[in-house]
């Protein structure tokens, strides 16, 4: 792991370069996360619009073995 500030448990500093990079912290971690990072925002639209998809599960017990992810599609 790295620190904050781009150092290595070892001491050496880290600096990394790419023409895109790809943040995954969750639809709650990913803005906060931005908005942290300085990142520069010219049209302020950093934290504005977060979308959240909301997953419900629903369990059952059923007689007879259920494979959800084999036969035909459930949603296309």
């Amino acid at each position: 792991a790295m620190g904050p500030d781009g150092v290595s448990p070892s001491g050496i500093m880290v600096t990394l370069k790419a023409r895109q990079f790809v943040v995954a912290a969750s639809a709650i971690g990913s803005p906060g996360l931005l908005l942290r990072s300085q990142l520069p925002d010219p049209y302020q639209r950093v934290g504005k619009r977060s979308f959240i998809h909301p997953v419900n599960a629903t369990v059952a017990r059923m007689p007879a073995k259920i494979d959800p992810f084999y036969g035909a599609p459930q949603s296309i």
